[in-house]
This record gives structure tokens, sequence and C-alpha cells, in this order.
């Protein structure tokens, strides 16, 4: 494991001996099936935020002084998110793509650093906090995490523009923050309701409501309060009567040990009931169903057709309600239905479906050689 670095009060002071005492004077980490994930995620959690803290300054962050703290949380950032990625720090397989991104962007960062490229990266630490969001509102939430109410409360991140603030909010495990931060963007007069819908506003909001907390009223009288605005578009007023409908009509206590099933019939009325490509109105079905899945690997089931079928309707989901054009997961998910299960018909489904997608994404060019030889090799492990 590797061990956590120290460097000069990148984080306040406060955080630095909590996080000591934590790591060091309590049974936290005792291993008991979660102490590496823990171990590992206090190691990003006290190197990404040391980062950020910099990252919040421009002038900080290109400061000369302040390089061999920024280097050594990047370069510690940078290990600990390629051992999660290794090792999977006792997650499912479906957290990989994530930890892999996470790793990836670290790097990365640190690499542009090392080149004084500052903005590059500066710009990647400050997209880090993306990929600890999708990751924190995948699963439900139980407790509070203090270090991330002082890190918030230190440093200059209540001063970011508010859809920032409320990724570094979930990204640091403040919740309930992060739901009042949502409510305070709803009602800003300078935020417009289709500047919102175009972003992933709405999506985040929903998997934070739906995924962490597992309950529909939060955005039922959210949505209902934000339909009255004045600069409320007549159409978008329409999409989020029916998400509120949907809302009502969603039973997570009936997903309780049959996730996979109730997944299934989610994805199915979904689609029967979408009016066209890229319709966003039945965007709460494909979120709960993107919930049920992920609490269905995580119970880590060895039925490898229905593991399968699993990833396949992931991607599916991710497909349809997703907007982030920072990390989409669709194709690392179909890969995965088509590893998991070659023979299976919902491999065969997700093969059509991703060479589909591949096409699309490179529409206007020619697919790349490498990317056409990946797909050739997934077609061929189909076949044998």
């Amino acid at each position: 494991m590797t061990k956590l670095r120290h460097f000069r009060l990148a984080l306040p002071l406060s955080i630095i001996l909590t996080l000591a005492y934590a790591t060091c004077g309590t049974p936290l980490f005792a291993q008991d099936g979660r102490g590496e994930t823990r171990q590992v995620m206090w190691e990003v959690f006290h190197s990404l935020t040391a980062a950020y803290t910099y990252a919040l300054d421009p002038e900080a962050y290109e400061n000369f002084s302040n390089r061999e703290d920024l280097r050594s949380a990047l370069l510690a950032l940078s290990e600990a998110a390629s051992e999660l990625e290794e090792h999977g720090g006792g997650l499912d397989p479906s957290f990989a793509y994530i930890q892999a991104s996470l790793a990836s962007d670290a790097r990365r960062a640190l690499q542009r650093l090392d080149k004084y490229q500052f903005a590059g990266s500066r710009f990647l630490v400050t997209r880090l906090t993306q990929n600890c969001m999708i990751c924190h509102v995948r699963v439900e939430s139980h407790g509070s995490f203090d270090l991330g109410k002082n890190f918030l409360e230190e440093t200059g991140a209540a001063s970011l523009e508010p859809l920032e603030r409320v990724s570094v909010e979930i990204a640091v495990r403040q919740f309930e923050t992060a739901l009042r931060s949502y409510e305070e963007i709803f009602g800003a007069k300078d935020s417009y309701p289709l500047v919102l819908n175009l972003g992933s506003t709405f999506e985040d909001y929903l998997r934070l409501c739906i995924g962490t907390r597992n309950e529909t009223q939060h955005p039922i009288r959210a949505f209902q309060k934000y339909i009255q605005r004045e600069d409320m578009p007549s159409g978008l007023k329409e999409l989020m009567e029916g998400w509120i409908e949907s809302l009502e009509n969603l039973d997570l206590q009936k997903a309780s040990g049959d996730e996979l099933a109730m997944a299934r019939g989610l994805i199915r009325d979904a689609e029967l009931k979408q009016r066209f490509v890229s319709d966003r109105s039945r965007l709460v079905d494909f979120i709960a169903a993107e919930m049920c899945l992920h609490r269905y690997l995580q119970k880590k089931p060895t039925n490898e057709a229905e593991i399968a079928e699993a990833y396949y309707l992931l991607a599916v989901a991710e497909a349809n309600a997703s907007r982030s054009y920072w990390i989409s997961e669709t194709p690392f998910l179909l890969e995965r239905a088509i590893r998991e299960a070659p023979g299976s018909p919902f491999a065969k489904k997700a093969f059509t479906f991703l060479e589909e997608y591949t096409i699309a994404a490179h529409a206007g060019s020619t697919v790349p050689g490498y990317v056409d030889a990946h797909l050739t090799e997934l077609r061929n492990l189909l076949e044998n």
C-alpha cells in the first residue's frame, strides 16, 4: 500500500492533523472488507484536495515557491489513483472506467506541470472532481464526512461558480450542502432554465437524489417549485412535469433484492415511451435503472450472462441519460458486456451498439486503425 505523502500545508493545518489522526490513531482502516478501499480513498482525497487548493488560485498554481508541494501532491495523487485503477480498491468492476479516468487525468496533470504548461495542468486538476462526483452518486451514503466539510470551509471553494462548487461539494461528500447549492442554482435569477438543460445539471441533481439519498420526494418538491419560474419555457416545463410524474411513480424500495429485474422493466418502458432519438422525457427512468444496476453489480454476482446483461443495460441507460462531455462510459460498458459472456445474446447486442456508437463518434472521418483493430478483436471474441 502506498504511504501517504506529507507536504507543507498544501491543506489547512486542521485537515492535515485530522487526517493524520484518522489514519494512524483510530481503527478506521481495520480490514473489514472495506479497509483497502478506505485507505486508497484517503490517499486520493488527501492529495487531490492538496492540489485543488492550489488550483483555486492561478497565481498560486504557477508560483515557483509552491512547486515542490504541488508536484508532491500530484505525484501522490497519480500513484494513489493508479493503485486504485490497478487493484480496484475493493470496488466492483463497474467503477473501473472512473478509476482509469482519474488515474489518467492525474498523470496528465503532473506531466503538464513538469512541462510548465500551468493552464493545462490546472484545468485537469479542476476536472478531477468530475471523476469523484460520478463515483459518489452511485452509492447510497450514510453518515457525515467532516474532512470534506473542513475543506470547503477553510479554502476558497465557497467562492467558486455555483455549478463548479456543487461538483466539488459532491466530490468531498458534502451531499446535503450540494442539495442546497442545487436549490440556489434553480432559484438564481441569472441561472436560465434552457442553459441548465443544455448541460448535465438536472441529470447530476437526479443522480444525487436517487443514487446517494435513495429518495424521490426532494426532487419532486424542487422541480414543482422550479417550473413556476416566469422564464420557464413551455417545452421544458412540460418535460419537467413528466419527470415529476416519473418520480411520483418510482418506488425505489421495490428494487431491493431484485435490482436487475427492476432495471430491465424501467429501461424497457422508457424505450417504449421515447418519442424520438435523444428524447429526455424518460430521464428519471434511465437514471433509476442506472442506480439499480450499480447496486446489483456491487453485490458481485456470479451469473456471467446476467452480468453481461447488466453492463449492456448500463450502457443503454448511460447513452440516454448522460450529457457529460468529459467522461463517457458507454463504450467501456459495452465492451465489458461482451467480455463477460461472449456467447450471450446481450454480448451480441452490445457489439452491434458499440460498432454503431464508434462509427457515429467518428462521423465525417475515417475510423482510426487501432479502433478498427479493437472492434475486430471483439468481433472475433464473439464468433469464437
